[in-house]
Parts: structure tokens; sequence; C-alpha cells
């Protein structure tokens, strides 16, 4: 792989796997500054070109539950993004260590839906979105919820897909289709996943959960969570409605209804969400991470699977002799009967 455009980089280690990219610490060889890198696996060069053009907005997008982009690279025909460093765990990696107070799933559903707002307002959509791409970035008075790795929607087959639990209906027909109805769709399953613990579609495998997805079969929330918040069974509701015309149409009214703008009663403050021994947990999921040796031959992989190895001549014989005996056991069989 043409890596050299990464040369004033020392890559660090791999902060998160994607169906469709990688992301990596670097650190840049003057400077010592530290940034994430998002490296999608397909070459593409017509994403590089359309991700090059959304560079001025991308880099003007400053909120604070967005991590910001500050360039965009091309490594071997694959488009990458430099970004703000990550500076805490993933939500996946949050969700796998231990369940949300209904507090805490309050506060991060908040920062995910005012990021999704932002993004959305600029003329941006995410196309991907999953708990992999939320950064907790641990702070004085609790984690930030961050939407990170905008890029390239789509393009992996559903069958490969990891992340297809938080795909929209229009998605599995079409992967490369990306929306603000789409994206508000996935938000709906990862608010779901983190006022319940469990995911909002499950299958044995990829198809039969794209199907329910497309049916928009789950157990309602308020199921699995007697005493949910009325506000938050609404949000999630409507933003898993199979028909994207039926869903909430923007992440300004998702973000209203999660917040119970209709209802007399405020939320609970952040401050009061999060105390030591919960924030110093997520602090210990990021820190506690050890570094590794890595290049991005062991990141990404070849772009065409390996050829199988062909037979040896003995096993081609042994192949060929029994191919014959049991072709004419089976002539035999039918000459008998």
């Amino acid at each position: 792989m043409d890596s050299s455009v990464l040369s004033p980089f020392e890559l660090l280690r791999p902060l998160a796997r994607h169906p469709g990219s990688v992301v990596l610490e670097v650190r840049h060889r003057q400077t010592g500054e530290r940034f994430a890198l998002t490296l999608f696996r397909h070459r593409d060069p017509e994403a590089v070109a359309h991700l090059r053009e959304m560079l001025p907005t991308l880099h003007a997008l400053r909120h604070p539950n967005l991590v910001g982009v500050h360039e965009v690279l091309e490594v071997d025909g694959r488009p990458a993004l430099l970004l703000d460093p990550a500076e805490g765990p993933t939500l996946a990696d949050a969700l796998a260590d231990e369940p949300f107070t209904p507090e805490q799933a309050d506060d991060i559903g908040r920062g995910l839906l005012e990021g999704l707002r932002a993004l959305h307002e600029a003329g941006l959509v995410h196309g991907r979105l999953d708990p992999r791409s939320v950064l907790l970035v641990v702070g004085a008075t609790g984690p930030i919820a961050r939407i990170t790795d905008p890029g390239p929607c789509g393009g992996v087959p559903i069958q490969r897909h990891r992340a297809t639990a938080y795909l929209s209906p229009e998605q599995v027909a079409d992967p490369l289709a990306c929306t603000v109805q789409g994206d508000l769709f996935s938000a709906g399953a990862i608010l779901y996943e983190l006022v319940t613990a469990t995911r909002a579609f499950e299958g044995e495998d990829a198809e039969a959960v794209a199907a329910q997805i497309v049916e928009g079969l789950f157990v309602p929330p308020q199921e699995r969570v007697p005493g949910l918040p009325e506000r938050h069974v609404r949000a999630i509701t409507r933003a898993l409605r199979p028909d994207p015309d039926q869903r909430a149409q923007t992440a300004r009214e998702l973000l209203a209804v999660w917040e119970g703008a209709e209802e007399s009663t405020g939320r609970v403050a952040p401050s009061r969400a999060w105390d030591d021994r919960s924030t110093g947990r997520l602090r210990a999921l990021w820190t506690d991470r050890l570094p590794e040796e890595i290049t991005l031959e062991d990141l990404i992989p070849p772009a065409s699977p390996p050829v199988p190895t062909p037979r040896s001549g003995g096993q081609w014989v042994v192949g060929a002799v029994l191919a014959l005996a049991l072709g004419f056991l089976a002539f035999l069989v039918g000459w008998l009967g």
C-alpha cells in the first residue's frame, strides 16, 4: 500500500473498526500533536473528491457534540479524514461494559441528537451512524457525546455489515441511500439501546435483522423497561417507523420529543446524571487500552479476496478417484432399482 501521504504521522493504535473503515490514533512527527484518522477500506476516487468538496463545510462546523474535521487525505486511492483527537471510549465500548442509568441515557441521547441537528442543519448527512461512531469524551461534569466519522455512505453488502442493526430500511434496500431520515432511524436504534441495554433489532444473522428493520418489528421499549419516560418512548417510536415520511423529519424535532418539550416537567441536568464512579469507569475504558504495534496493511484487507491455493497433485488424484467411485455407486443403485 502506498501510504506516503501519511509519512508525517506516526501510527499509534487502532481506536475502532467499522465495516467500511478503521479509526486510528496518530501523532504528527514534528509537532507531537495527536489526531484521530478515519481510513475507509475501499478505493473510491469519487468519494475522495466529494469529501474534498465538503471540507470547507466540515472544517467550519464546530459544535460540542461533533468531532472536528481537519483535513481530507487520500491513501492509496482510499479516502481518509484527519479528525480531532479521540479522548474517550466509543458508545459501543461503554454499552458493552455496563448499562447506563436513565439519567445518563437521557444525557447521552440529548448530546447525540444535538450533534445530529448541527450536522443536518449544515447541509450534511452522516449515513453510517451507529454506537461506534459516537465518542464519550469525559469532562468535568460527565461525558459529552460527540459524533465522529462522517464520510462516504454505503457500499458494504448487507451480509458483511456488522452494523446491520442500525441501518434504516432505505439502506437495507439500497446501501448507497444517505438521507436525513435514514440518520434519524439510526439514531432511534441507538436511543433504544441506550435506554434498554438491548438492540432494537436482533436475529440469527444479518438478513434476519434486516427483515425486522424493514417490517418495523421490535419489542416496545416500555415493555423492556417499565416506567420508561413517555417522552423517550415517543421519540424512539417516532424515529423507528419504517416509512421515512412517518418518522420525525428533523433532528431538531426528534430532540424536542426526547427532551419532552411538550411536558411541564424539566429534564435531569447533566451534572446530576454522573458521579465519580461512572465517569471513572468511562475514563478507564479509554486509558486502560494499551498501544500496540500496527501497520496499515494489518488493518486494511486486500481489495480482492485471496485466490485459493491449488491443491497438490496427490489431492487431485484422491478427489478424482472418490468422484468416480461415487458416480459408479449412484449408477449401480439406479440400475438395481
